[in-house]
């Protein structure tokens, strides 16, 4: 689960295209199984259910000059599982207009991440029970109480930014995407020792 606030002067159509664009590409060839995408106000949550290497490539359009860091700021990761069963059968963007609530950040935020991921994973589940067809167009159109109570707050997103157990971008990719360099005990004494000698 990935979450980001949309930039300004950057319009909804904008980053909805930029995100179906990257899917349609992964998904001719079998690799996205499936993927949400939530607008509400000026924040983003994307579910995107792909193997590490791909997930990590869709991070790394969201680093330095790349074309996702002009669209969303302040993206943080929230998630990412791997071995786990898919639960979204399409793939679907959905713009949603939500009250506006007051939200108290909490004491421990595992709980409240962890709540809001539930949700969207219930949400692909349920999805899963439909015909493709049929998902799609609940997914795009559905304005039950059931439905949008799913849907985490734009308040609760933007607060996100301030949760230091969360990720940015490139502390995530820096710690998971890079090579691991191993330095020896024995590696860090200059000048070496000479070897014993008996």
């Amino acid at each position: 689960m990935f979450t980001g606030e949309i930039q300004e002067g950057v319009s909804v159509e904008e980053v909805t295209e930029f995100h179906q664009q990257l899917t349609r590409r992964w998904s001719s060839s079998n690799l996205v199984t499936g993927a949400m995408l939530v607008i509400s106000g000026q924040v983003a949550v994307h579910i995107l259910e792909a193997p590490t290497p791909l997930l990590f490539e869709f991070l790394r359009c969201f680093l330095d000059d790349n074309e996702g860091n002009k669209l969303l700021k302040n993206c943080r990761i929230c998630s990412l599982t791997e071995e786990v069963p898919r639960e979204f059968p399409v793939w679907g963007t959905r713009s949603v207009e939500l009250a506006k609530e007051e939200f108290q950040a909490p004491a421990i935020w595992l709980q409240c991440i962890f709540e809001t991921h539930k949700n969207l994973l219930e949400m692909g589940q349920e999805l899963a029970s439909m015909e493709d067809g049929k998902a799609l167009s609940y997914l795009q159109n559905a304005d039950s109480r059931h439905f949008l109570q799913r849907i985490p707050s734009p308040d609760k997103i933007k607060a996100f930014k301030d949760c230091e157990q969360l990720c940015t971008v490139a502390e995530y990719l820096a710690i998971f995407d890079t090579p691991v360099d191993f330095t020896l005990e024995s590696e860090k004494v200059w000048p070496e020792e000479p070897f014993l000698s008996y």
